[in-house]
């Protein structure tokens, strides 16, 4: 598994398809939210590249009305983040081992076709400005912006090589075992592994816009 020397977290959504259904009075609003898009994991990293995948998302929110255009918006929504990271032919990941006789030595693994598919489910409660005003009867604009507190579970990594070199130098003898394959050295072929990373929650800074639409009374589509 490969540790990047800087993990951005960032949840980037476009395409979003907001479905709202007003309920109750006309001071509130109870929301059914439905996203799509790129979602993931930013990572930055000198021996391979990292890329968000599509991913989608569930919510449900409330927004309190102060009057005819302002209120505030919480509620949770669910997400599902998902990567890809592969790590460039050539690199070498060396480590400081000891073996079962006490005796220190380099361990070296060089990958060839080194991917890994990833994702984790996040969960984040918003607590946004809301502004909407009307521009023709049943058409509206609307802009939100504040804050989100998210909670991711734990990323799920699914890890496989075509190929993987794996030596052990002991410097003391100037030794080089690269093909004990009792000891673990040697070529392994078709490699996949998997694991799960734990994921610190994030606060992020939000903002959407877009327009409104009157489908019947008190229930509108939003985009």
């Amino acid at each position: 598994i490969i540790t990047t020397n800087k993990i951005n977290m960032k949840v980037t959504y476009f395409l979003i398809i907001l479905i709202l259904c007003m309920l109750s009075t006309e001071a509130q609003e109870i929301t059914i939210k439905a996203t799509g898009g790129i979602s993931g994991i930013d990572y930055q990293s000198p021996i391979g590249n990292g890329e968000e995948k599509a991913g989608f998302g569930l919510g449900v929110g409330y927004t309190y009305f102060f009057n005819d255009h302002w209120g505030i918006t919480t509620g949770i929504e669910a997400s599902l983040n998902r990567n890809t990271f592969e790590l460039f032919n050539g690199t070498t990941i060396t480590t400081l081992e000891v073996d079962d006789q006490a005796s220190a030595f380099e361990y070296s693994v060089a990958p060839t076709g080194y991917e890994e598919d990833q994702y984790f489910w996040s969960f984040a409660i918003p607590v946004m400005l809301h502004y909407k005003t009307h521009i023709s009867t049943n058409t509206g604009i609307y802009i939100g912006a504040g804050v989100k507190s998210m909670i991711p579970t734990k990323q799920h990594i699914d890890a496989s090589a075509d190929k993987l070199t794996v030596t052990g130098y002991y410097p003391d003898l100037n030794l080089v075992f690269d093909d004990l394959s009792v000891h673990g050295f040697g070529d392994v072929n078709n490699w996949q592994d998997e694991t799960k990373v734990s994921l610190k929650p994030s606060f992020l800074a939000s903002a959407e816009a877009g327009l409104f639409f009157k489908l019947k009374k008190k229930m509108n589509l939003y985009t």
